[in-house]
């Protein structure tokens, strides 16, 4: 299994505010499993961050984790443009894709990503603005239960890995 160490995630541009003992306590003196790295005292953010560096999950993994995340938001999307289908269209094709890899399925996920990309950013943002308008503590706790969800989905994706 990998182990995430100190070297990975220099080699891996973290910000340069973030103190390198955070590093150091994030990886372990010998490094880290997966769900050690999930674990850890860490904020989840920069957990999530290293999960979803380069070479620590695959491609399918990484589809299966942004599917989730995606649609954990969707409702709030179809709620504000009920009329715009992209972002689902987009979930849909990554969701067949994951069953059958081919390029056809492929390069349908790739179109619908693309046409669903200027929406999903629109909604996010718009989002974001919207609950930070109206309450920080709101703001707070909503962003604090979605990252908690983004650990728990990462711990499941790399628990199945093992009992394949």
């Amino acid at each position: 299994m990998k182990r995430i160490t100190t070297e990975f995630i220099m080699a891996h541009s973290p910000c340069d505010s973030y103190p390198e003992r955070k590093i150091k306590l994030l990886a372990g003196r010998k490094g880290k499993t997966l769900l050690q790295v999930l674990s850890s005292d860490i904020q989840a953010q920069d957990r999530v961050w290293v999960m979803t560096r380069p070479g620590v999950l695959t491609h399918a993994e990484l589809v299966t984790f942004a599917i989730r995340c995606a649609k954990r938001v969707l409702p709030d999307f179809e709620k504000k443009y009920p009329e715009d289908k992209r972002p689902r269209m987009a979930i849909e094709a990554a969701e067949k894709w994951l069953i059958d890899p081919s390029r056809e399925n492929a390069a349908n996920a790739a179109n619908a990503a693309n046409a669903a990309n200027a929406a999903t950013y629109a909604a996010t943002y718009a989002a974001y603005a919207a609950a930070y308008a109206a309450y920080a503590a709101a703001y707070a706790a909503a962003y604090a239960d979605e990252r908690d969800a983004q650990i728990a989905d990462l711990r499941d994706i790399v628990k199945a890995r093992s009992k394949k």
